[in-house]
């Protein structure tokens, strides 16, 4: 599933990031494939914010799609 299909507060692993300019980014972010990341909330119309660990970003809808995560089970 993609990031934008995610739920929230659940336990996720970044399975893959597709497009390549984003894979970059998301690395400025200390966010890659293999990461544990957790979706923090949904903003209605708006972003989706994730943490890894204390940190918070916020990333566009569109972006979020182009992000493969699975649920782990811990």
């Amino acid at each position: 599933m993609n990031l934008e299909e995610a739920p929230i507060k659940k336990e996720l692993e970044i399975v893959s990031i597709s497009e390549a300019k984003l894979s970059e980014l998301a690395l400025r972010f200390g966010i890659d494939s293999g990461e544990q990341i957790f979706i923090v909330n949904k903003l209605p119309g708006g972003p989706i914010v994730i943490q890894k660990k204390e940190q918070q970003i916020a990333i566009g809808r569109e972006l979020a799609k182009e992000i493969e995560v699975k649920i782990t089970n811990t």
